[in-house]
């Protein structure tokens, strides 16, 4: 009987405590052991969240960066300070609008963030369950900021993204509900401007490289590289640019998608380099339950329901042909892995839109005109570092070269769909990530495999549509949808 008394008055302390304010508790972990090991248990943190969260009196604060005059009298430069906005909630008791929320500015305070770190270098990246994450912009340092208990944990140096010379670094930050830690993702972004052009005046763009920190408050907690596969299509790259928010246990950017490659004098112009705007998202708690980061894109006009939707505009390569193409890839997969590839040419490689509308399109397009076949001349084996186009032929499209007509092709359906770039044709023959010295053994591997590749030419007879799912790596879900025959003369 005395032991049930005991254990309704525990009960008791613990609902007290779990409502009172972080301030309150940090003082309280002095009482007693027993009361230090209740308030940092987890479960009474997440009990402690879960009341703060439902009480509809509670503060709310706004956090912002704002410049501030110190002194009115002088003429002095402005600095930058953190400052809480908070809203009071109330409930009306009476009259009309009795039970109804109200919210109403209580006052501004500023705060001391306790970090070396000058608070000009400092951005917001996001918060979760009043967990803050902050970056400096000068040293690319990550930091956590707990405000309620002025806790905060500078994360170490990630080993991933160091010496790649990357432009900017894009950091996301989440919550995983599963394993109960907070996320850190950060994408390196490279830069390929500065950098020596290929033969044919090309700068091509590496693939991001992206890392996760898990923070569990343990010893365990690091970074750790992530893949970053669905960050790319076949033809073009999706560009991070700014982190929004984190909602329902998913990460929000808001970016670009360009293409992976661009002429020298389509530098110059946005309108060719960048497609268009996208949304790129991340999952925390998919990640955790697989070997590659979920990552996937919508157009800001589409809807979130065929966020992982895109299509592509295939030239299919006469049979014997796909047969010669197909032994080579099977030989490069027995030895580095991969999906099975159909053989094919990206015409059009990252179209967004309604199925109906790009089913459409495409007929229409082919309907409308007279289109015979053309002649594909290969020129040589290239090795890249983005996942679709690892090892690939690449296809003759310089101007001096009778096949010019494919590129000529190529950017008249690309017009069609909305794209300016002059992409050049590639037929991929893995799918993948190698190393430079594997890069070396699949060059190797190409030339025992078919010595003369490099060599062959061959006609294109076959357009087809083809709907993709950029999650889907194994390619099982990719489905033709339709295909319009060429004619030769």
């Amino acid at each position: 009987m005395a032991e049930c008394g005991k254990n309704i008055v525990e009960d008791v302390v613990k609902q007290i405590l779990s409502t009172l304010p972080p301030k309150t508790l940090i003082r309280f972990k002095c009482v007693s052991k027993r009361w230090y090991a209740l308030i940092t248990d987890p479960r009474f943190v997440a009990k402690h969240l879960s009341n703060s969260m439902h009480n509809n009196l509670s503060t709310t604060s706004v956090l912002l960066k704002r410049s501030v005059c110190k002194d009115t009298r002088e003429a002095e430069e402005p600095e930058m300070v953190f400052s809480f906005l908070k809203f009071r909630n109330d409930i009306a008791n009476g009259g009309e609008h009795a039970h109804e929320e109200h919210s109403y500015f209580s006052e501004v305070e500023d705060v001391e963030i306790p970090l070396k770190t000058s608070s000009e270098s400092l951005q917001i990246v996001g918060h979760c369950d009043g967990v803050i994450c902050l970056v400096d912009l000068t040293g690319d340092e990550v930091f956590l900021w707990n405000p309620a208990i002025q806790e905060s944990k500078l994360l170490p140096p990630n080993p991933y993204l160091q010496g790649y010379g990357f432009y900017y670094y894009a950091v996301a930050f989440g919550y995983d509900p599963k394993s109960k830690g907070y996320k850190v993702v950060k994408i390196g972004c490279p830069c390929p401007i500065g950098r020596e052009r290929d033969d044919n005046g090309y700068y091509i763009y590496d693939p991001y490289k992206a890392v996760l920190y898990t923070h569990m408050g343990t010893d365990s907690d690091s970074w750790r590289e992530i893949k970053t596969c669905s960050l790319e299509t076949q033809t073009t790259i999706l560009w991070p640019e700014t982190f929004q928010m984190y909602f329902k246990n998913v990460c929000y950017w808001t970016g670009q998608e360009q293409h992976k490659e661009l002429h020298a004098y389509e530098v110059d112009y946005p309108e060719d380099q960048f497609i268009g705007k996208v949304i790129i998202f991340f999952d925390p708690v998919d990640e955790a339950e697989s070997s590659h980061s979920k990552y996937t894109s919508s157009p800001l006009s589409h809807s979130m329901l065929e966020k992982s939707h895109s299509y592509s505009v295939w030239a299919i390569p006469p049979d014997e042909v796909s047969i010669r193409v197909k032994k080579v890839m099977e030989g490069l997969r027995a030895e580095f892995g991969g999906p099975e590839i159909e053989p094919h040419i990206p015409v059009v490689g990252s179209i967004r839109m309604a199925h109906e509308d790009v089913l459409n399109e495409f007929t229409n397009y082919l309907q409308s005109r007279v289109i015979s076949g053309y002649k594909a001349k290969v020129s040589r084996v290239v090795f890249r570092s983005s996942y679709y186009q690892c090892v690939s032929l690449l296809v003759d499209s310089s101007f001096s070269c009778k096949n010019y007509e494919i590129t000529q092709r190529a950017l008249n359906c690309n017009q069609i769909f909305g794209f300016c770039n002059r992409v050049r044709p590639h037929l991929s023959l893995l799918y993948g990530y190698l190393t430079e010295e594997e890069k070396k053994k699949a060059e190797e591997k190409v030339n025992i495999l078919d010595e003369s590749i490099t060599s062959m030419s061959f006609p294109i007879t076959r357009l087809a549509l083809y709907k993709i799912d950029y999650k889907d790596t194994t390619l099982k879900s990719w489905e033709k949808i339709a295909e319009y025959p060429l004619l030769f003369d």
